[in-house]
């Protein structure tokens, strides 16, 4: 087998939500969450390097303006990576800029797969072996790259959401859906940022509003033509609001690993 190229590019951000009105779940403060996030993260890397030895993995870190102590346990963690890593800290400022970056950085930079992340998605150790595993195992069978989102999010279930018809799938131990909705965190082919970089750059340069996903990522599988698969269960939880939190998965399990 060929080898396949990995490439994970890490958004971070210890400051808390700009939403003050919320408050996450999981009751802890930003930086808090950006640890235990991106340790899970790191743990899954290296579990997916150990067992993939097809696959060269290397993680790219953004870090937007953490507080100085954040910032040195990020690099503490980044440290424990069994695979190629590296951590800049950006001049821009802000959640859509820092999107941008790192959708650049993918486009510049990915060779086969690229992954984008952001640091509030808490991770089973298999999730990264499994996303590549269904994505080969999808994009052969389809003859065509798909993308994965790794959150099999409650929101994406309301009633105007039901309404989006869904292919239900085996591969890897689970259940994958067909979807149309994802966030800025999705796993993707280098083709398909290349191929369809205006919508990439018109998230990244979008304001912060609740269709910023849905005017321009989301296209890709839309009207573009292009598959998302989404886990049954998930194989990340995004340590949001109430409106996020997967009623058939104990949260504070996996939160309590990190």
């Amino acid at each position: 087998m060929n080898k396949l190229n990995l490439l994970v590019v890490l958004q971070t951000h210890s400051v808390k939500s700009r939403d003050t009105t919320k408050q996450r779940y999981c009751g802890a403060d930003k930086a808090e969450i950006m640890r235990r996030c991106v340790t899970s993260l790191v743990e899954s890397i290296n579990y997916a390097s150990d067992l993939l030895p097809h696959v060269d993995i290397s993680l790219q870190v953004f870090d937007d303006h953490s507080d100085e102590a954040s910032f040195d346990k990020l690099t503490s963690i980044a440290s424990k990576c069994n695979v190629p890593y590296n951590i800049t800290q950006l001049e821009t400022r802000g959640i859509m800029p820092s999107i941008l970056r790192c959708y650049e950085h993918g486009k510049q930079f990915g060779k086969d797969l690229v992954y984008f992340v952001q640091d509030d998605y808490l991770y089973e150790i298999n999730a990264i072996r499994d996303m590549v595993n269904t994505w080969v195992d999808a994009s052969t069978k389809l003859n065509k790259p798909v993308s994965i989102f790794p959150f099999n999010d409650p929101y994406h279930y309301i009633p105007v959401n039901t309404q989006i018809p869904s292919y239900v799938v085996q591969s890897s131990g689970r259940h994958w859906r067909t979807n149309v909705l994802t966030s800025s965190c999705f796993m993707t082919h280098i083709s398909i940022i290349k191929d369809e970089w205006d919508l990439f750059y018109k998230m990244g340069t979008s304001k912060v509003t609740p269709t910023m996903e849905d005017d321009s990522i989301n296209q890709l599988f839309k009207t573009r033509g292009h598959f998302l698969l989404i886990p049954i269960p998930s194989l990340a939880l995004h340590m949001q609001f109430d409106t996020e939190k997967d009623p058939f998965i104990n949260w504070r399990e996996w939160w309590d690993k990190y």
